[in-house]
């Protein structure tokens, strides 16, 4: 808007234009705002400028309802939904595959990431057992899902008759890529909502609400975690030898990644210290006894 448009509706206001008035344009024409009124050219109060206000409010009100942290509604499901994928079984109704020492004491044949930086994604679990089954040996892998690997990362060893003859096998059953998924990986869930309840704590933000709400996501997660069987790593044949051992987060260490950081950050706000402290105590009630110390520390 040139400032000769509404040069002569200013007039009459021209003792107070300079330091009360301000050109706006409202639905495509000039107006003044004056003392918090809007003028037409005519120097008269612009009806238009009912809605406009109250609709500019209420986009001011509306921004400021506290809202539940998109990532703190749906990550627990996704993470809930992993969980159940990787961990199906009550905890208690598995037998327990005893892992004999002779049997991987021995140092084995060490298989080698051969390309560049990556994430394990997913292991093909049934694809090693059937490898390992044909080779006569024992696939001991020492990388989990979502951890990043390296050139030249350890990513397991082979034990009995094993030669590199079968590397390839071995990484074939192993699906990378450049960031983590939640397919074989619970503990994401877990990072990812404490990463939420950790910038909310930060001074930049000084969010407590959305860190207690993250904790809702994590102690929800742990409760699933709680009463599921989590030592699935060993994996046999028809027969009942060893073939697969996977290496998979224990419950102390999905605990420590949910709590341990929020803990140590979130101790000055007294929302998220009373959230922490009935997360500990209902995770300590409820979790099997071998399971309950990890809880109390």
């Amino acid at each position: 808007v040139r400032l000769d448009d509404v040069h002569a509706a200013a007039q009459p206001l021209s003792r107070c234009a300079n330091r009360l008035a301000r050109v706006w344009v409202l639905h495509g024409s000039p107006c003044l705002l004056v003392h918090g009124r809007v003028l037409d050219r005519e120097g008269r109060p612009d009806e238009r400028a009912g809605s406009h206000r109250a609709g500019r409010r209420a986009r001011r009100d509306d921004r400021r309802l506290p809202r539940p942290s998109g990532g703190s509604v749906q990550v627990p499901k996704r993470g809930r939904d992993v969980i159940d994928e990787v961990y199906p079984e009550e905890l208690g109704t598995r037998s327990a595959t005893l892992i004999a020492d002779a049997e991987l004491s021995a140092k084995g044949h060490e298989v080698a990431w051969p390309g560049h930086l990556a994430v394990l994604q997913v292991i093909d679990v049934p694809r090693l057992a059937r490898s390992a089954e044909g080779a006569g040996v024992i696939i001991e892998l020492r990388t989990a899902p979502g951890e990043t690997i390296f050139e030249g990362t350890v990513l397991g060893d082979m034990h009995g008759r094993a030669d590199a003859g079968l590397d390839p096998e071995v990484l074939e059953a192993l699906i990378t890529g450049p960031e983590r998924t939640f397919e074989q990986d619970p503990a994401l869930a877990l990072r990812v909502l404490a990463d939420i309840a950790l910038r909310a704590l930060s001074p930049a933000v000084n969010d407590p609400t959305t860190a207690a709400q993250a904790l809702d996501g994590l102690d929800s997660l742990l409760r699933r975690l709680a009463s599921r069987e989590l030592a699935i790593g060993p994996v046999t044949d028809a027969t009942g030898n060893l073939r697969v051992v996977v290496n998979l987060p224990a419950w102390e260490e999905y605990v420590g990644l949910a709590v341990d950081e929020i803990i140590s950050m979130g101790s000055g706000s007294l929302q998220v210290r009373r959230r922490l402290e009935r997360l500990l105590e209902d995770l300590a009630a409820l979790a099997p006894p071998q399971r309950r110390a990890a809880s109390a520390e």
